[in-house]
């Protein structure tokens, strides 16, 4: 069932999307979380269920995740939400939709009210981690941790089973894109 594509963004970087075309219907726009991928359940269960209730489909896989190219640790918010505005404006072109942000999705998806306003019919929030990068990691960082990740550029936080590069590009990039207590 799963048909993945490829868009390419730029010379040398190329983005994973899974779709389906419905012309003129409403579409749902899944954004997985932070180092996650499309191969997930959630993902493949909007897709069906978007199948099912003829609606348009559209998951996005940032640059560094998954099977799209780039490096993880060169990504930040800016260029993953920039690379979400494009593939939309590519893919559904002026169809409205509605945003399903799973963690740092949620964050990516908040994003796009400031290109997408008149076209998004809604938001869901799944585990919704905006500003996940200040306020869960860097303020809980110790001092020894913070130190090291401005002295080496990079961190490497493991937390469970897994290993989390994070970077200091990624955190002050994060700092950039603060949605809560915003004025606009």
């Amino acid at each position: 069932m799963r048909r993945f594509k490829y868009i390419k963004i730029s010379k040398n970087k190329k983005i994973r999307y899974l779709s389906n075309y419905y012309k003129k219907n409403l579409y749902i726009v899944f954004l997985h979380g932070f180092m996650s991928d499309l191969d997930g359940k959630k993902p493949l269960n909007f897709q069906k269920f978007c199948k099912k209730k003829r609606l348009g489909f559209l998951g996005i896989e940032y640059s560094g995740h998954g099977k799209s190219s780039g490096k993880f640790t060169k990504g930040n918010i800016s260029q993953w939400t920039s690379e979400v505005k494009f593939i939309i404006k590519k893919i559904i072109k002026k169809n409205n939709f509605i945003l399903v942000g799973s963690s740092m999705g949620a964050w990516l998806s908040i994003n796009q009210f400031k290109f997408f306003k008149n076209q998004i019919m809604g938001f869901l929030g799944i585990g919704s981690a905006p500003e996940f990068l200040e306020r869960l990691m860097w303020k809980k960082f110790t001092k020894k941790m913070k130190n090291e990740t401005k002295k080496k550029g990079i961190y490497n936080l493991k937390h469970g089973n897994y290993e989390y590069p994070i970077t200091y590009q990624l955190i002050k990039d994060g700092r950039k894109n603060k949605v809560f207590n915003k004025k606009n």
